[in-house]
């Protein structure tokens, strides 16, 4: 896919799996902001960051926990972030 940039930092968003419920959005977006803070390197823009990983830390952050029983998503997630 074609990923579109205007200004510095500007882009258009990617679509990275099944959408959310909107009571569910608040903890997709902490995940998500979580793994930046974790993976990023310092000073490094959100962007940056997914640029040089990839969206695949990110999306399995956040769709790591949507299947299984809460055991298991604890346990999954764990070993997908080592």
């Amino acid at each position: 896919s074609r990923h579109y940039s205007q200004g510095l930092n500007a882009s258009l968003g990617k679509v990275i799996g099944p959408s959310f419920a909107q009571n569910e959005m608040a903890d997709v977006v902490e995940k998500l902001v979580a793994t930046y803070v974790d993976l990023r390197v310092e000073e490094e823009h959100f962007i940056d960051t997914v640029k040089r990983l990839g969206i695949e830390p990110f999306k399995t952050r956040v769709y790591g926990e949507k299947s299984g029983d809460k055991g298991d998503r604890a346990e999954k997630t764990e070993a997908a972030n080592v």
